[in-house]
């Protein structure tokens, strides 16, 4: 955590650069949200200082085989509906 909150500090010392989220790992599971996913989401959109009341929860999963998935959720006190997404690769 100490090592996250330092380049965080260092982003918004050099490009005024705001934490927007945080990421881990869903293996060899779906892309969906766990109930510990939800329970952090609620604690982040009661969370005063941030001034959240919707965000986008992205998550890649690993199935163990094949290609990762990709799963898209619009995050609100109440729920979490998934959403489509669109992944666009900058081609040369």
């Amino acid at each position: 955590m100490h090592h996250a909150q330092t380049l965080a500090n260092q982003a918004w010392k050099a490009e005024r650069a705001q934490w927007i989220g945080e990421w881990h790992t869903h293996p060899g599971g779906q892309p969906v949200p766990s109930p510990f996913d939800m329970i952090s989401y609620v604690r982040h959109l009661e969370d005063p200082e941030l001034g959240f009341t919707q965000f986008l929860s992205l998550i890649v999963a690993f199935p163990g085989t094949g290609a990762p998935t990709l799963g898209a959720w619009r995050i609100t006190k109440h729920d979490a509906q998934a959403v489509d997404i669109q992944v666009v690769a900058e081609r040369d």
